[in-house]
């Protein structure tokens, strides 16, 4: 029986082998990588051709031909020509074929990882072309590679470079894919947020104090609307300009801890409204012209923070004091007049 020839996709130039496509110098480490992938369907054609296997390039390895039936003993001592598994080729190949896909996805990877990537694909084509421009003589000249030739030491210390340089290939892209990842920050805990707002409330404390004296001159209750500020969190409640900027920073950690901006009930009351809220409560409103409500340093509070010993009062309780809010020791749970909701501003320091 006559083994058929053996076609090979390159062509030949004098008695070497030329092939296809060379890599550039002056070319991009993307399509350098790319231009390093010519030589494979070659690499590829001669691992299959010479070895009992498939070769496998995505994984490295050699799987063996499930279901076929074993080839017959054959007379042409032309048909083992290489019967050795040439895991070192296919591992390189794989390590190409990485490195393409690789350098052709990751659109963030950085110009020296580029760069290093394409020196060490070109080095292992490089070895790839030299290996398959051998086998590829010994397939036209039907030449067996003997036993002796099979383990040489030379052999061996080819396969050996061979398959370390597709291991640096491969740590290069293993430190560019880890590298390219984008890894999102955690977001601030409820406790970091609060910390950060308080650290910004204290460092204004100082510059806002200035608001404090804003609204002399102007009767309890009778402050014009232009000199108040407004809560951003709250439509149509207004407050001293100082006492309006610690409740903000104090809502931003409220909402990062319960989720929900501060239920603000009541804030600026005029003359006339604490004459009609008097009017209504009776002893538990104070006499008008001396609510802290007239002067735009007081608030009412619900959903929760209205009723002692809940998590939202407690939290208020712990943390309002750092943005210079707090509920008044009379209006706490053991004071004079119980009210829950009632929350007064002092500037802090």
């Amino acid at each position: 029986m006559i083994a058929p020839r053996l076609t090979l996709p390159w062509r030949r130039t004098g008695s070497r082998v030329a092939p296809r496509h060379r890599i550039g110098a002056t070319r991009s480490p993307r399509t350098a990588v790319g231009g390093a992938m010519a030589g494979l369907a070659l690499t590829a054609a001669v691992a299959t051709a010479v070895t009992p296997g498939i070769a496998d390039a995505e994984t490295g390895t050699l799987a063996e031909t499930r279901g076929a039936a074993s080839p017959a003993p054959s007379d042409d001592p032309t048909a083992s020509v290489v019967t050795s598994d040439d895991s070192a080729t296919l591992t390189a190949t794989a390590a190409l074929h990485r490195a393409e896909t690789v350098v052709q996805q990751t659109e963030s990877l950085p110009r020296k990882q580029e760069r290093r990537i394409e020196r060490r694909a070109e080095k292992l084509s490089a070895m790839l072309e030299t290996r398959s421009e051998a086998g590829a003589s010994r397939a036209a000249e039907r030449a067996p590679l003997s036993a002796a030739d099979q383990g040489s030491a030379t052999t061996k210390a080819t396969e050996k470079s061979l398959t370390t340089t597709a291991q640096e290939l491969t740590k290069l892209l293993d430190r560019a894919q880890t590298s390219a990842v984008d890894v999102e920050a955690a977001p601030p805990t409820p406790r970091e947020v609060a910390k950060e707002q308080a650290t910004k409330a204290e460092k204004a404390a100082k510059k806002i104090s200035r608001h404090a004296d804003s609204l002399d001159g102007f009767a309890n209750g009778k402050i014009p609307g232009g000199k108040l500020k407004n809560l951003s969190f709250a439509k149509g409640e207004t407050l001293r300009a100082d006492a309006a900027a610690q409740l903000e920073r104090l809502n931003v950690a409220y909402r990062a801890k319960f989720g929900r901006s501060l239920s603000v009930n009541d804030s600026y009351r005029s003359y006339s409204s604490q004459v009609a809220t008097r009017a209504s409560k009776g002893y538990m409103a104070a006499v008008p012209g001396y609510s802290n409500h007239g002067w735009g340093v007081a608030v009412d509070l619900g959903d929760g923070v209205e009723s002692f010993g809940t998590a939202e009062y407690t939290w208020m309780r712990k943390h309002a004091p750092e943005f210079g809010w707090d509920n008044p020791a009379w209006a706490r749970a053991d004071g004079r007049k119980p009210e829950a909701w009632h929350w007064e501003y002092k500037p802090i320091g």
